[in-house]
């Protein structure tokens, strides 16, 4: 993995040139860990095609800005980063399919079904997903008791009680189940995912702190997702109301705006947004 150079970032505020550098860094680890992964194939073309076309990377770089604001070990970040990459990845290419959403565009490009046979959409999806834990499992420099804990993490916000869930439900009959619960299981956990998993690096990691963390990713979460899909003035209140939610924990957590690179990147991600 390729670390950035992030002794000038911890201390102020990033700009966006910095966000660029950390989705460079996010780009180049992501690509070396599909070339690790797999062999050369149309499935890792499909793979490659669907990761690296582009995106905000806004997941990997919530990673980066927990590891700055809690002192986080760098390298471990930087597996964690291409980890949630991947199944944001994998989520996208199955949400297009033809049995889900039904998509055929993505990033202003054919979406993985349309460009590649359908088939080999579902194992390039499939496949991310077995890279982001294989990243994990293997990263030789995180103990392997803070791997397990980011297996366990993992599994959990984007399994059967996570965003698969919140997949499931979004496909349901309407009225199956209300919209805020959908964008919590379908978006935001995978943001608490972000973060949990980075703060078990930290060296002596405070529960408090862990809680705190994931309510301000479910409400960074639920503000992202209703401002992406605003259709009307409710969805703009609801998202704006999640965003100040949002900074609430992140002073609970005790963060300095001046300083905070979480604070900074809700901050961008709003701006971004409107």
């Amino acid at each position: 993995m390729t670390t950035i150079n992030r002794s000038t970032s911890i201390t102020s505020p990033m700009s966006n040139m910095n966000w660029k550098a950390y989705r460079d860094q996010v780009d180049l680890n992501l690509s070396r860990s599909i070339q690790q992964h797999t062999t050369q194939s149309t499935l890792q073309d499909a793979i490659r095609y669907s990761s690296l076309n582009g995106g905000k990377r806004i997941r990997p770089l919530l990673c980066y800005a927990a590891a700055n604001d809690f002192d986080l070990n760098s390298t471990s970040i930087d597996t964690i980063a291409v980890a949630v990459e991947c199944i944001h990845a994998f989520s996208l290419i199955h949400d297009d399919l033809p049995a889900m959403d039904n998509d055929d565009w993505r990033r202003n490009q054919p979406s993985c079904h349309k460009q590649f046979p359908e088939y080999t959409a579902i194992l390039a999806g499939n496949a991310l997903q077995s890279i982001a834990f294989s990243s994990i499992a293997q990263c030789p420099v995180t103990p392997l008791d803070v791997q397990m804990q980011c297996i366990r993490i993992l599994s959990y916000c984007t399994g059967a009680q996570g965003l698969l869930l919140g997949q499931n439900y979004d496909l349901s009959p309407p009225n199956t189940c209300d919209q805020q619960t959908i964008d919590r299981l379908k978006t935001a956990k995978l943001f608490e995912a972000c973060l949990t998993m980075s703060y078990t690096c930290h060296t002596n990691p405070c529960p408090t702190v862990q809680q705190g963390l994931s309510r301000f990713a479910e409400s960074f979460g639920l503000a992202f997702q209703r401002q992406d899909d605003a259709m009307d003035q409710e969805d703009n209140l609801t998202a704006t109301q999640a965003f100040s939610d949002a900074y609430h924990y992140l002073d609970d957590l005790g963060l300095n705006p001046n300083n905070s690179q979480l604070y900074q990147l809700t901050q961008y991600t709003q701006a971004r947004q409107s």
